[in-house]
């Protein structure tokens, strides 16, 4: 299907290209009420699209950002996206979202395309490790409109809206304890980041406060897929459970320790106590999974991130550097609260 452009509007009405696009733009122009009134409906019914990369060249805008996530199999980061865009959109600006698979290889990659594509604005939740935190810093030393959301790098100059993780974490143990919690287990995603570094510090300091039971033998890591779970779960709940909590570092692991649990007759709160970061998302996928989520006797007390806010203080930052104030230096942190 031909595209259809400035000449073929300017053929039909018998105009220049300049006389249609400046119109078409809202530009100053001499010109009749009849003829700008026959360019706009001759653009209407032919079905003429701008050319928003060329615009953008004229203009040095594109009206677009970039924005690299590392994950898409949890609930945060979809609930997250879809409020950026909608955010975006009703500022006029089109999101562009990549998947890095948390590997700072593709990361680096689809920035790189990004910015080939002059997006006025670039946001990025890093992928796992330091190994791009050199070209994020050559990223914000260009003046590109930058800034990264969820994840960042400590003592690092660079911009971010995240969640206070520690405090967060914190605050989870601290209602654990309230429950009666003396000994605490913590399973965490074997790939690491910042902010799972700051709740597994938060669980620490609490738990030190608290005078709660936890050491170097009771944190567990794994791969977040359901069996890895399963397994390193084995080795939490074939101990004495009485007056233990399990801190989740994400409740994306919660459906392989339930597995485990079922097996082994547990029951939560009655065998021992769960919280962890995010909401759950259930997965009815096995004939089995209905006797896993039975193991849970009562709803669970959740650490829930301010995806709202986060999605406020991002775009905020976006539009105002882009278009009311020069780009400011921003790190902020948000609070987490504890649903029970």
């Amino acid at each position: 299907m031909k595209r259809i452009c400035l000449k073929d509007i300017a053929e039909e009405v018998n105009v220049s290209q300049t006389a249609v696009s400046k119109v078409l733009n809202g530009l100053p122009i001499r010109i009749g009420q009849a003829k700008r009134n026959r360019i706009i409906e001759t653009a209407q019914r032919l079905g003429y699209s701008p050319n928003m990369i060329a615009r953008g060249l004229r203009n040095r805008k594109t009206k677009s950002i970039g924005i690299v996530i590392p994950d898409m199999s949890t609930l945060f980061y979809p609930e997250l996206l879809r409020s950026l865009e909608i955010y975006l959109s009703l500022h006029g600006y089109q999101a562009l979202i990549c998947n890095s698979e948390d590997n700072p290889a593709n990361e680096r990659e689809h920035i790189e395309n990004l910015l080939s594509r002059s997006v006025d604005g670039l946001v990025a939740a890093p992928a796992s490790g330091r190994d791009n935190i050199d070209y994020f810093r050559e990223v914000q030393g260009s003046k590109k409109t930058f800034i990264l959301i969820d994840r960042y790098f400590a003592g690092e100059n660079l911009n971010f809206i995240v969640t206070d993780n520690k405090q967060g974490a914190r605050d989870g143990v601290a209602l654990l304890a309230d429950r009666g919690v003396r000994r605490i287990f913590y399973l965490g995603n074997i790939r690491r980041n910042q902010p799972l570094e700051d709740r597994l510090a938060g669980v620490q300091e609490e738990s030190a406060c608290r005078d709660i039971l936890f050491v170097s033998e009771q944190i567990f890591f794994t791969a977040p897929d359901r069996e890895s779970v399963r397994e390193t779960a084995e080795c939490m709940l074939d101990k004495d459970l009485n007056g233990t909590g399990i801190f989740l570092e994400s409740n994306r692991l919660l459906m392989g320790l339930l597995d485990t649990a079922c097996r082994k007759g547990l029951r939560i709160p009655n065998d021992f106590f769960v919280i962890g970061f995010d909401p759950f998302t259930v997965k009815m996928i096995y004939p089995g999974d209905f006797d896993s989520l039975q193991v849970i006797r009562e709803p669970l007390p959740l650490i829930k991130q301010d995806i709202a806010g986060m999605v406020k203080a991002v775009g905020e930052y976006l539009v105002s550097s882009l278009e009311r104030q020069p780009e400011r230096h921003l790190q902020k942190m948000l609070p987490a609260a504890v649903i029970t």
